[in-house]
């Protein structure tokens, strides 16, 4: 269950509402279809979330359980507010970049744009707006230094440039200053409209290639003026563009609360510094559940086959897939190990360091009889078969096995928490669902 809501929640994160908005005068039917407070849920935001989903006939069962998966996102990010989430300057950097994402999809879809989405959108923006930009010479807009060495040599680090003192000491001002980008809004200078990037776009274009940053430079151009371009769509795709940019924002909220809790971040990285405490009860309770997790192998009984040739392997296994108790005469007349004669019978191995590969691969195997997949070791092809193991369960006293169970734990203090904060943030807001428009 937790692994389909992290699928949904990334799903509705990048919503691509590729199809009930393929052309401008496609009907965008509002009406809600739930409230949790004072925010609605419009039919046409659940039809492309169902699109996106793969749920376009979906029944109103599985309509209903969408609806309360994004009901559980708006809570979620109700209680992130509540506790400043939103205020600190990596969810705001996040934010521009989350909104300028669901403004460009929805656009994308809405003009069916599909992979060429960026030089799509110019070509609209430039015609809807009278955007004129000039061809930039990249080469003369920055100004080429020197690097600078600290006292003991080497170069200062990239990321030390990262002051906006240096911004504008990296521009040719006298150059910048003589190209203007004109809109039927406004005229800039290039100067002007590089000074007012963040450092990191800002940065990323100085870095990058002359032809990299004209691509960078479409983005800029997209980013400042997108709000204009929206301005010209008719009211009701403003008004799903406008959910749309809400519901981005909720779904980032929601990432920063998992991770404010000890979730990583639905796009990775790494584990979280956030620990539960786990009482000695929780221990005992989990280890006594879950022994099998604890279950570790002394020895095997094991035979094999070797070969030099990987493909004859693959062949052999296919055989021994459709007549696994021929292991024995394939093993005499194709092995090339010294027990072939014995139907490459090895024996009992006894779980100890420095084992030869093929025989630390056996103890991976857990079904006896097991016949396994070809694989290379120490130069040959090796199939491996499983005749019986032996396995003890790993004590509780052993500090080992004690970290292990209270990381098992760790992901399911989590999730309690988590559910914990919807359920009691459902019962602050006044959460319906109106059946009938489904």
């Amino acid at each position: 269950m937790m692994y389909v809501s992290r699928i949904f929640l990334v799903a509705v994160c990048s919503i691509a509402l590729s199809q009930a908005a393929s052309c401008m005068n496609k009907n965008v039917d509002m009406t809600p279809v739930a409230k949790a407070g004072e925010e609605a849920i419009s039919r046409a935001f659940l039809s492309y979330t169902s699109d996106k989903l793969g749920l376009k006939n979906a029944t109103k069962e599985k309509k209903t359980e969408l609806v309360h998966k994004i009901i559980e996102n708006i809570v979620i990010a109700n209680y992130a507010r509540s506790i400043g989430l939103h205020r600190g300057n990596d969810f705001i950097k996040e934010r521009n970049d989350v909104i300028f994402n669901a403004r460009m999809e929805y656009l994308c879809a809405l003009y069916q744009f599909n992979s060429e989405c960026e030089d799509g959108l110019m070509r609209k923006l430039k015609s809807s707006i009278e955007l004129q930009n000039p061809e930039i010479e990249w080469h003369n807009v920055f100004i080429k230094k020197e690097a600078e060495f600290i006292p003991y040599g080497g170069k200062i680090p990239k990321a030390t440039r990262r002051l906006k003192e240096s911004i504008r000491s990296s521009l040719n001002i006298s150059y910048t200053d003589t190209l203007a980008i004109t809109t039927r809004h406004e005229s800039v200078t290039l100067s002007t409209l590089l000074l007012a990037l963040n450092d990191n776009d800002f940065f990323n274009i100085l870095d990058s290639t002359n032809d990299e940053r004209t691509r960078l430079f479409q983005t800029v151009l997209l980013k400042r003026y997108i709000s204009n371009f929206i301005a010209q769509l008719p009211k009701e795709h403003q008004l799903l563009l406008v959910e749309i940019e809400r519901r981005a924002e909720e779904n980032l909220l929601m990432e920063f609360y998992r991770e404010h809790i000890g979730f990583e971040r639905l796009s990775g990285g790494k584990a979280s510094s956030v620990r539960y405490i786990v009482t000695d009860d929780e221990v005992r309770s989990f280890y006594e559940k879950n022994r099998g997790m604890f279950e570790e192998p002394e020895w095997v009984e094991i035979s094999h086959i070797r070969l030099k040739d990987y493909a004859k392997a693959m062949e052999l296994k296919k055989k021994l897939d459709e007549f696994p108790f021929a292991f024995c005469e394939i093993a005499r007349s194709h092995s090339i190990a010294a027990d072939a004669a014995n139907c490459g019978y090895i024996g009992i191995v006894k779980r100890t360091k420095n084992l030869p590969l093929f025989k630390e691969f056996a103890f991976t195997m857990t079904r006896e009889d097991e016949i396994s997949i070809p694989f290379l070791a120490d130069g040959y092809t090796e199939i491996v078969k499983l005749h019986k193991r032996k396995t003890r369960i790993l004590p509780l006293n052993d500090p080992h096995v004690r970290k292990l169970v209270i990381d098992a734990i760790q992901p399911i203090k989590r999730e309690e928490k988590y559910q914990r904060t919807v359920e009691e943030w459902k019962r602050k807001i006044s959460i319906q669902i109106f059946s009938s428009e489904l």
